[in-house]
């Protein structure tokens, strides 16, 4: 068992050894903060630079979908839809890259060895998700733009492989092994994060290249976690394929996401979001309109706010530990395209809703006579944004 003093011992020589070698980081959620010179919530220039990374995996992903079960996922629009959508994404991220004086976009292996004094960040494209394979063409399509990895398994996602825990589905159909032969002519990586056991094993199989985990941890070990059991990580290593070992403390501990995450589910929060959602399916039918309502950070092409929590009525979120009237909230503010004015609130019984930042999670209730008032940053200064104030 390793020690303190054995650690100790070693950091000297493991420091000198993580300034000589270049740091590949394997997975990263994109956002434009990672291009940013610094003081970027959890990744920036800065950063990178000072953690030797050398090149970097963004992945856009489209958090298009509404859970309304356990185990029951919802689109929010058709596959054509998802697709313009992430089309856009990938042209907003590879833009950026190429604006960058401090980024370099990586398109084919011999980007990767870059000379000595080569000091840009390489970022390789990645891409989340299946529902936007509408058909073998849009493989090319998407090549074409710059995507160069994919994990196509997500639990909203079924088209032609399934996500661990997700909706129910095929491990691989036709379609699908049709998709992963077009990636591997093409040398997309393919990743089989967030896949089922069945799907990863699938498209272990099917593929006649080596695959990734980028962002996993072992079932065995943390059998509450997505990861894939050991036999299945030992396949992909033994066809030369890489597993990525994901720091997230409920990926390492079983008795963490006990400690933090079923408490919550048992106070409820998770059956009154379904119901939101549910609510906003039935009520709403435009993709777009139903993406305005629904609970989560905007894309980053519209980002012009960033939200940091939600005040109904006379109530603040929780980490605000306050009341406040919204009559003294200021009644100007910059535009966003992200408060929905037509109506009322979604449902004078809605329940609980939830608004992201990078950061933390913050919560608030619906009041059917409250104004939605929307606390903001807007460089780097706190705003309020009221209906009154913007229009979509």
């Amino acid at each position: 068992m390793m020690t303190a003093d054995t650690w100790a011992a070693h950091l000297d020589q493991a420091r000198d050894l993580h300034r000589r070698l270049p740091v590949f980081l394997g997975y990263v959620d994109y956002d434009d903060e990672a291009l940013a010179p610094d003081g970027g919530t959890y990744i920036d220039l800065a950063k990178l630079c000072a953690a030797g990374v050398h090149t970097l995996v963004a992945s856009i992903g489209f958090g298009c979908y509404f859970q309304t079960g356990p185990r029951d996922y919802h689109l929010a629009g058709p596959a054509t839809w998802v697709l313009e959508h992430q089309v856009r994404r990938i042209a907003h991220v590879v833009n950026a890259v190429r604006r960058c004086p401090a980024a370099r976009l990586v398109e084919r292996r011999s980007d990767l060895d870059a000379p000595p004094a080569e000091d840009r960040v390489g970022v390789i494209v990645h891409l989340t998700g299946n529902a936007h394979t509408v058909d073998l063409d849009t493989v090319g399509r998407l090549f074409g733009q710059g995507v160069r990895a994919t994990h196509p398994a997500m639990q909203y996602h079924n088209r032609w492989c399934t996500g661990m825990d997700g909706l129910p589905g095929p491990a691989m159909t036709d379609f699908g092994r049709d998709v992963v032969a077009r990636l591997n002519a093409l040398g997309v990586v393919l990743d089989v994060a967030h896949a089922s056991e069945e799907s990863a094993r699938a498209m272990i199989e099917t593929s006649s290249k080596p695959l990734i985990d980028s962002h996993t941890t072992s079932r065995d070990l943390v059998p509450s976690s997505r990861g894939l059991r050991d036999a299945t990580l030992r396949l992909i290593a033994e066809r030369g394929g890489v597993i990525g070992v994901h720091f997230a403390d409920h990926m390492l501990r079983h008795d963490v996401w006990s400690r933090k995450y079923v408490p919550a589910a048992a106070h409820g929060r998770t059956p009154r979001l379904w119901r939101y959602s549910q609510h906003l399916l039935d009520t709403y039918q435009d993709p777009d309109e139903r993406m305005r309502w629904r609970p989560g950070p905007p894309p980053p092409w519209d980002r012009k706010v960033v939200l940091t929590g939600i005040r109904l009525g006379s109530w603040t979120p929780r980490s605000a530990g306050r009341r406040s009237s919204p009559s003294t909230v200021p009644t100007t503010c910059r535009r966003t395209p992200l408060c929905h004015t037509a109506g009322s609130p979604p449902s004078p019984t809605s329940p609980t809703l939830w608004t992201t930042s990078s950061t933390w999670w913050a919560t608030s209730t619906w009041a059917w006579e409250a104004t939605l008032v929307a606390s903001a940053r807007t460089n780097g200064r706190s705003a309020w944004i009221t209906p009154a104030t913007c229009r979509a």
